[in-house]
């Protein structure tokens, strides 16, 4: 995977979570962090903004399902990429104490560490954590950085 390539799965989780969080923290406009679906004001063109009355945050589709995009695209604003990305920096504070615990039970059983380490590994935090990094370095220009 390009994006998580030669990386432990700790830093894959550790790399995820700080690039979501960078990204949801520059998404937060006037401090509004929470976005919903709507109209604008002026246009009344159906959206995604962080405010109806006064939107820093307009993200407008045109899909052929246009209410459906919209109803995707609003849950996920930085609110939810801030809870996300923490989910994401636990899952691999997890893996390291899962990894400490392992060296210490099995010092000398390589394969009886891996094996444990894997099954105590959030595998769902893991493949989500690989999905974004691959996303965004297929997509390098939209990833922020701190």
């Amino acid at each position: 995977m390009s994006g998580a390539r030669g990386l432990l799965p700790d830093q894959v989780l550790d790399q995820a979570a700080e690039l979501l969080l960078a990204a949801a923290d520059a998404a937060v406009h006037d401090g509004r962090d929470t976005w919903l679906p709507g109209r604008t004001l002026g246009t009344h063109s159906l959206g995604v903004l962080n405010d109806q009355a006064r939107p820093a945050v307009i993200i407008e589709t045109w899909a052929d399902r246009l209410e459906a995009v919209n109803a995707y695209l609003s849950p996920v604003g930085p609110v939810t990429g801030r809870a996300f990305a923490a989910w994401l920096a636990d899952a691999a504070h997890r893996h390291r104490s899962s990894a400490k615990a392992a060296r210490s039970t099995w010092p000398r059983d390589a394969a009886a560490r891996a094996s444990w380490v894997q099954q105590h590994t959030d595998q769902h935090a893991l493949a989500a954590a690989r999905a974004l990094l691959v996303t965004a370095a297929a997509h390098p220009a939209a990833a922020v950085t701190r």
